[in-house]
């Protein structure tokens, strides 16, 4: 199944979304130049609290590079975040996701995770959101897993 965005920043909300249903108050920067952010993401009731995540959301059908990864460090730095989430719908090249495998404190959706998250958040997203992206759950036998 594929994501049909139908402006990037409808990605950056869904995104927003999911990580509410997983318990962080979300912060979203208004569409264009955020300094590297587009969500803020944190614990608590306030949305202050540990583990704060900054989080940059890339749309492109295309792997992002490692200028994406620069800005979403310095935005982690500059926020003093305790970690980073990179959302890129289309993955990222090789010298990218080298770079973020050398850092413990920052994680990577491409597009078959966010899809997983959707699909595992989906229960607790907001109606609106489930009226916009209608899903139906379908149990199929793992025939492989018979005895």
């Amino acid at each position: 199944m594929k994501l049909t965005v139908r402006q990037e920043h409808d990605l950056t909300w869904l995104v927003s979304e999911i990580l509410e249903a997983h318990g962080f108050v979300c912060q979203v920067s208004p569409p264009g130049p955020n300094g590297g952010v587009d969500i803020l993401a944190g614990k608590g009731p306030l949305g202050m609290g540990a583990p704060i995540v900054v989080v940059k959301v890339k749309s492109q059908a295309g792997p992002v590079d490692t200028k994406v990864v620069r800005v979403l460090h310095s935005a982690w730095e500059w926020h003093k975040a305790d970690q980073a989430l990179l959302v890129a719908r289309g993955g990222v090249n090789g010298p990218a996701k080298q770079q973020i495998r050398s850092d413990s404190k920052f994680r990577i959706w491409d597009g078959a995770t966010l899809m997983a998250e959707l699909f595992y958040a989906y229960d607790d997203l907001p109606l609106e959101t489930k009226r916009r992206i209608p899903l139906t759950q379908a149990w199929v036998l793992d025939e492989d897993a018979i005895s």
